[in-house]
């Protein structure tokens, strides 16, 4: 299943960071840590992409490797890729009013850290907040009853053939 869309994956991971680096820190004097934080969390998802396609045993036992890759890839790319879209969206409308250019750049990271938190809190409190604590089980259901008054009639009923 991985396999099937890591290309996509390694895209999103990809295209974000290449606009995000030629926004923010191509031509600028940064520290060295400066530039390893930024590429730091998608090599991380690039190397535990690579460790899920090579670890092909996913059972519904070993699920969690999974669970965790892709909610790391929520909280990582998932912004990223909002940033992008909002911050291109910008670019058009400030083709029409110029003086907008601050302006949408700082509502697509207000966007992108939006997203952040609310997805963030969501992995977060979201399990917990989702689990089935108190469950009754009927036996008896109460949209059928089987015959139905309806059903009667119908037998009763003499076809002529």
């Amino acid at each position: 299943m991985v396999l099937r869309i890591l290309p996509v994956l390694l895209l999103t991971l990809i295209l974000s960071d290449v606009y995000l680096y030629f926004k923010f820190m191509y031509g600028r004097r940064h520290p060295l840590w400066a530039y390893f934080l930024f590429f730091l969390p998608n090599a991380l998802l690039l190397i535990a992409a690579l460790i899920l396609t090579w670890t092909e045993n996913h059972t519904p036992e070993n699920m969690t490797q999974m669970v965790i890759f892709f909610s790391l890839y929520m909280l990582i790319a998932l912004p990223k890729m909002l940033f992008l879209i909002v911050d291109l969206i910008g670019k058009g409308i400030c083709l029409f009013f110029p003086r907008a250019k601050k302006a949408c750049t700082m509502v697509s990271s207000a966007a992108s850290l939006l997203l952040l938190c609310i997805m963030g809190a969501g992995l977060s409190f979201g399990p917990t907040l989702l689990q089935v604590r108190h469950t009754k089980f009927s036996s008896a259901c109460p949209l059928y009853t089987s015959p139905s008054p309806r059903d009667r009639t119908r037998q009763s009923i003499p076809t002529s053939a």
